[in-house]
C-alpha cells in the first residue's frame, strides 16, 4: 500500500488534469487550473483544482501515506476515500461505505462533488 497509494494518487492527479484540460478545450478559453504541491515523499502530497475568475471556492485534494486516505475539501463538504487492498490483490480507493472506485470513477465522484458546490 506504501507504493500503490502515491501510484493511485498520480493516477487521479493525472485524470482530473485531463479532465480540466477537456472541459476548458471544450469552453475556447482556461477557466480551471490543476495547480499541485510538490512535497517530500511520505509526507502528504495534494493539489488544487481552480476556477480563474475565482467564482468558485478551490477544490483541494490531499493523500496521507500514513493512513492511507485522500481527503477532499470544498464549499460542498469534505469527503474521503480510503486505499484497500480488494479480493482480487488490486489496491483500490473506497468511499467511507466500502464502495470500490476505479480512477475515473473516483475522479467524476469528487468532480461532482465540487461543481455541486455553492459559489
Amino acid at each position: 500500500m506504501d507504493e500503490r497509494g502515491p501510484a493511485l494518487f498520480a493516477e487521479l492527479y493525472a485524470y482530473i488534469t485531463s479532465q480540466v484540460d477537456a472541459y476548458n478545450e471544450s469552453m475556447g478559453e482556461r477557466i480551471l487550473d490543476v495547480t499541485l504541491s510538490r512535497l517530500k515523499i511520505g509526507s502528504p502530497q495534494s493539489f488544487k483544482v481552480l476556477r480563474l475568475d475565482g467564482t468558485k471556492q478551490p477544490l483541494e485534494l490531499t493523500y496521507n501515506p500514513a493512513s492511507h486516505r485522500i481527503r477532499c475539501e470544498c464549499k460542498a463538504g469534505p469527503q474521503e476515500f480510503v486505499l484497500k487492498i480488494g479480493p482480487d490483490g488490486e489496491a483500490r480507493f473506497e468511499t467511507l461505505t466500502r464502495q470500490a472506485l476505479s480512477i475515473k470513477e473516483l475522479g467524476d465522484k469528487i468532480l461532482d462533488h465540487w461543481s455541486s458546490s455553492p459559489s
